[in-house]
C-alpha cells in the first residue's frame, strides 16, 4: 500500500507535466481519453489544488476501502474462471 502511496504522490508532484502529456495524448484515439472532461477528471483525482495532507488522507481512505473489498474481487474472478471451465467442458462434449 505504501508503494501505491509513493507512486501517487510522485505523480502528483509532477502533476502539471502528467496533465500536459495527457493533453498531448488526447488525439491518439484512446477510448478512455477522448475529451477535456477526461483530463479534468485526472486533475481532480490528483487534487493539485489541495494540500498534500488532504490528498494523502483521501488516498489512504480509498486504498483501505479497496483492500476491504478484495475478497469480492477474488470471488468474482473465481466465478468467472469456473464459468469459463464449464463452458469449455460443454463445448468439448459437443
Amino acid at each position: 500500500m505504501y508503494t501505491c502511496f509513493q507512486l501517487f504522490m510522485s505523480t502528483r508532484q509532477h502533476g502539471t507535466l502528467f496533465l500536459t502529456l495527457l493533453n498531448l495524448m488526447m488525439h491518439s484515439n484512446l477510448p478512455e481519453l477522448n475529451c477535456q472532461a477526461d483530463i479534468e477528471y485526472c486533475r481532480d483525482v490528483l487534487g493539485l489544488d489541495k494540500p498534500d495532507h488532504e490528498v494523502a488522507k483521501k488516498l489512504f481512505k480509498e486504498l483501505f476501502a479497496s483492500y476491504k473489498k478484495q475478497w469480492m474481487t477474488n470471488l468474482n474472478f473465481w466465478c468467472h474462471r469456473l464459468n469459463k471451465a464449464i463452458d469449455m467442458r460443454i463445448s468439448t462434449k459437443s
